[in-house]
């Protein structure tokens, strides 16, 4: 059950306090956008919108567990896009350690781990989150390690509930979202299903937050205790002091420090539930000290009115989810890989009459050139050789598209053919394509495979849909 003192409960993650736009600003810097029903209307005050959102400020990502589903916000409350992930095996609300779930409620990303540093079964990527935040820790949930992270099974993000807690997307999924994702400042909302407000009611919280946090400010840099203290709880709990100790704190750093002056950036306030998520990055300057990192606030409704009941304090991180993403993808991350020379075979790259694609309601779609096509080829060879290379869907993000893909290495003077993933071959064409590595990708796949022939003059890349239509088999002469 939830502390009586949780209803309302805040997370204050603010940047820039700014006067709200009017409503009529706000819906028309809204129109012709494209609402969550999937119609592009003009969003008007009573149009629905994402209740987790006060103000995202950002991009901001929100994931439901009812659809498997992971969508990317930008500050206009409009999806960039929409993943497939999976999450925990049990249904409900993380507990306790162990319990198989994925926390509900609002997070951040708090560092981000590269493949050299992971298991394989995490991927390319893994992004901690910082569960159990300040509202678990009240309600005492416990657990811990759960993460964003990506996966070296393919089929695995398709599976829905097969995690032990954390959120799992494709290889490439993780690398795409990584672009939008700034430690410690980019949201992540959890949620089982998601609640819709209008814009309307949204912008009179998003109001009502911003007046409360100015005058917290201005008590703070104005050193008047009274309306500064007036912003906290008594049940107010922050490093190791309550609200008496807090209040003793401040009046004694009031008489230390001169000229306080603060300002915040990067302002966002979202919500699940009756808790709201407001975050910023906070510049605080007086007479003996400067520094700058993000603060969050908690809040709760006592009386009629927001209280803070806790905050925390982080330091800017000094590396980015994107900075890795493209050092990964760069070079293959200083594998030792040479590249190789691509050389299509005559005839490899047939017209396809109807490609098997993942789109709404399963829509067939015509297509006279190539839909797929392979980048950046890379050969190893040491006691076994080495290979990697990217598939790359041509349709412009259009669709995403699923399939099997394999790879076959040759030594045609020998006539002797090895295929990855392991599987019968007939003059080096797969008996089966559902032997085949499973892919859906919307804009490419990072495929690493590895054959015990090393004396190869050629390597062939198949793919198929998934009802077994050879989409691409393109031949790579190796010189």
């Amino acid at each position: 059950m939830r502390l009586p003192f949780i209803t309302g409960l805040i997370l204050l993650c603010v940047a820039g306090i700014k006067d709200f736009a009017s409503s009529a600003e706000m819906q028309a810097k809204l129109e012709n956008h494209t609402p969550f029903n999937g119609h592009t209307t003009g969003i008007s005050l009573q149009t629905p919108l994402p209740a987790h959102f006060v103000d995202p400020g950002g991009h901001v990502i929100l994931v439901e567990k009812s659809t498997q589903k992971l969508y990317l916000y930008d500050r206009d409350y409009k999806i960039v896009r929409e993943f497939h992930v999976t999450t925990g095996q049990r249904p409900g609300d993380k507990k306790k350690i162990g319990d198989l779930r994925t926390p509900e409620g609002v997070y951040f990303f708090t560092v981000v781990k590269d493949d050299s540093e992971l298991l394989p079964e995490y991927g390319v990527m893994a992004l901690p989150i910082n569960y159990p935040n300040l509202i678990d820790t009240v309600l005492r949930k416990g657990g811990n390690g759960i993460w964003l992270h990506a996966t070296d099974q393919p089929t695995r993000p398709l599976k829905p509930y097969d995690t032990r807690g954390c959120v799992v997307a494709a290889n490439e999924d993780i690398l795409e979202l990584a672009e939008y994702i700034k430690l410690q400042i980019t949201p992540v909302v959890i949620v089982e299903k998601i609640e819709y407000g209008t814009l309307e009611k949204t912008t009179e919280i998003r109001r009502e937050i911003q007046r409360f946090t100015e005058k917290w400010k201005t008590g703070w840099e104005e050193k008047d205790i009274k309306t500064y203290i007036d912003s906290y709880s008594k049940r107010f709990r922050a490093n190791g002091m309550d609200f008496t100790g807090w209040k003793k704190y401040k009046e004694r750093l009031n008489s230390q420090n001169k000229n306080i002056h603060i300002s915040m950036s990067d302002m966002k306030i979202l919500r699940h539930d009756s808790n709201v998520v407001v975050s910023f990055i906070q510049q605080y300057k007086n007479n003996r000290l400067t520094s700058t990192g993000i603060k969050r606030l908690y809040l709760a409704m006592e009386d009629g009115g927001w209280k803070i009941i806790g905050e925390e304090w982080a330091p800017l991180p000094t590396e980015e989810p994107a900075t890795i993403a493209r050092r990964y993808l760069a070079n293959g991350k200083g594998t030792g890989m040479i590249n190789v020379k691509t050389i299509p075979e005559q005839s490899s790259e047939p017209t396809v009459k109807q490609a098997s694609m993942d789109v709404q309601k399963e829509t067939a779609h015509t297509y006279q050139t190539p839909i797929l096509d392979i980048e950046d080829f890379m050969l190893k060879k040491e006691q076994t050789a080495s290979i990697r290379f990217k598939l790359v869907n041509k349709t412009g993000e259009r669709h995403k598209i699923s399939g099997r893909l394999a790879v076959v290495a040759a030594n045609e003077d020998e006539f002797r053919y090895t295929a990855y993933p392991p599987m019968s071959l007939e003059q080096g064409i797969p008996k089966d394509f559902r032997k085949g590595e499973w892919f859906s990708i919307r804009r490419f796949k990072v495929v690493s495979a590895a054959v015990t022939e090393k004396e190869i003059n050629s390597v062939s890349v198949l793919v198929y849909s998934k009802e077994g239509e050879l989409l691409l088999n393109k031949k790579i002469h190796i010189q």
